[in-house]
């Protein structure tokens, strides 16, 4: 029941994000809409910016990118844009209130792993040093994080994803073709 309640309050910030900036939300204004006290919100949140975090580590795993592979990439990318498409307002909202610091570090929290899991291997096969691969997965992640957050400022356009996204895959395996030779 405990799991459940802290995902009921997860649910009611996204509910309350799809109207309004999270510099608007209060606590009362969470305990209100998922029908719980301030003593059950503070039982699972330490605070507002705690719950935000929480949610958005709940929402990216739930696009299960930390098992993200060379033959399913192209499928988890997809379920990231519709998740993404189907929650504008709660993403832009979140990106328009948050600190960008704080944001890069949920971004690579995420990204790091999933990036490591996709290009670990196949860069491990050029036999380069693990120096060289952790410093080019790393420079990757923040390149892509660069260009989630160049997106959010589109308002997630989808023609301006497509066009980069593109572009990322093509010069991604440009690198890899290039260090073969």
């Amino acid at each position: 029941m405990s799991e459940f309640t802290k995902i009921a309050i997860m649910d009611s910030l996204i509910d309350l994000l799809r109207k309004k900036p999270f510099t608007k939300i209060t606590v009362k204004d969470i305990v209100t809409h998922c029908g719980i006290n301030r003593n059950t919100f503070y039982y699972h949140f330490e605070d507002i910016y705690d719950l935000l975090h929480q949610t958005a580590i709940y929402e990216i795993k739930k696009t299960d990118i930390e098992h993200i592979t060379l033959l399913n990439y192209q499928e988890k990318v997809n379920q990231i844009l519709k998740s993404l498409s189907d929650n504008k307002s709660v993403v832009l909202h979140i990106y328009n209130s948050v600190d960008t610091k704080r944001m890069v570090a949920y971004l690579r929290s995420s990204f790091l792993p999933a990036l490591d899991n996709y290009c670990k291997e196949l860069l491990m096969d050029l036999n380069l040093p693990v120096t060289d691969v952790d410093f080019f997965l790393e420079a990757l992640c923040d390149a892509l994080i660069g260009f989630l957050l160049n997106w959010a400022d589109h308002q997630f356009d989808e023609a301006f994803f497509q066009a980069r996204f593109d572009m990322f895959t093509h010069w991604l395996k440009t690198i890899i073709n290039f260090s073969e030779k």
